[in-house]
């Protein structure tokens, strides 16, 4: 409760005038949220989820890939075009995504030419790049689930 009371004294403030958050203020506010969290977590086998998070796989946990995995993961190919259009990434920058994810083994290119002028690229998402898509968003619904109680613990 009194970080809540604090909490409201704070967003109070205009910050874009002179006045300035007395340092005690910030101080007994930040106390308080970090006794709050301790409380909450106390004699609990609830880990906090802020380390998962930083464990999460960063191939794929960069939005643009992300963005490409989940597309992959619901299909069982797609065509270059059809990704750039889905995600709005450009030619270069899906490209360039593309590469990394396949030097990762997640995704598989078949690129060939149609009429020996037009390339048409193929994106396939491999076995590896399912798990591991499937295990990203295990790891995230994991993390959502720990955190959603909290605020209605904390109240």
């Amino acid at each position: 409760m009194l970080s809540i009371i604090i909490a409201n004294q704070i967003s109070r403030l205009n910050f874009f005038s002179q006045e300035k958050v007395p340092k005690v203020v910030v101080e007994i506010y930040l106390f308080v949220c970090y006794t709050n969290l301790s409380v909450l977590f106390k004699g609990s086998d609830i880990l906090f989820p802020f380390k998962e998070i930083a464990h999460l796989d960063k191939m794929i946990h960069e939005p643009a890939r992300l963005a490409i995995m989940t597309a992959l993961d619901a299909c069982t190919l797609a065509e270059f075009l059809f990704l750039q259009e889905l995600t709005g990434l450009t030619k270069g920058n899906l490209s360039s995504h593309l590469s990394k994810l396949e030097k990762a083994g997640y995704v598989s290119i078949d690129k060939h030419f149609v009429r020996q002028k037009i390339p048409h690229t193929t994106i396939r998402i491999t076995r590896e790049g399912r798990a591991a898509i499937s295990k990203y968003w295990q790891k995230i619904d994991g993390i959502r689930q720990k955190t959603k109680g909290w605020n209605k613990k904390n109240s």
